[in-house]
């Protein structure tokens, strides 16, 4: 089943688009229908953002992110290919800002421009001890994230010593509780 290989989730207002990760895709499904309408071939497609604004959709793939121009399937341009080490989750604020969890030795999440520029970095660089005194300005394992209307930063954690969502000030980067 596809379903097995699913590492990420976005919406536009008539898709919901599923990266594949095993099957080196994406796919969109009609809400209404159900059925697929599209596919678009990504290598290892992680985390999925979609921009509402822009009718793109972006992908973690790999060690990159990718931006697919929904209005021209075949239009598939790599945006970001440095500085992300094992990327994992996606999201875009409402600048168009771009937002990407890693783990490995950086361990945070990362923040990008619209056109993938490195802006700041949110999170300890190499995030906290898996054993030893708790640092609640670091992560582990930092894989869905999301943005919400205060421009906050949701971070779930992919580790349960503790099970951890952290909120963050998106802007700054301060860690809020």
């Amino acid at each position: 089943m596809l379903f097995r290989s699913l590492a990420g989730l976005a919406v536009s207002a008539d898709k919901i688009f599923c990266s594949l990760h095993l099957n080196n895709k994406i796919i969109a499904i009609d809400k209404k229908s159900g059925t697929t309408v599209d596919s678009y071939q990504v290598t290892h497609p992680m985390g999925l953002a979609y921009s509402e604004k822009r009718n793109r959709l972006y992908a973690v793939s790999g060690d990159s992110i990718v931006e697919i121009d929904l209005n021209n399937k075949s239009a598939i341009k790599t945006i970001i290919d440095k500085g992300l080490d094992q990327p994992r989750g996606l999201a875009l604020d409402r600048e168009g800002k771009l937002y990407v969890s890693v783990w490995g030795k950086q361990m945070q999440v990362r923040v990008y421009s619209p056109d993938g520029k490195f802006l700041h970095s949110i999170g300890e660089d190499g995030g906290r001890p898996m054993i030893g005194k708790f640092n609640q300005n670091g992560m582990v394992n930092p894989v869905g994230i999301s943005i919400d209307p205060q421009n906050r930063l949701w971070v779930m954690e992919f580790d349960d010593r503790p099970k951890r969502q952290s909120v963050w000030n998106a802007e700054t980067g301060r860690f809020v509780r």
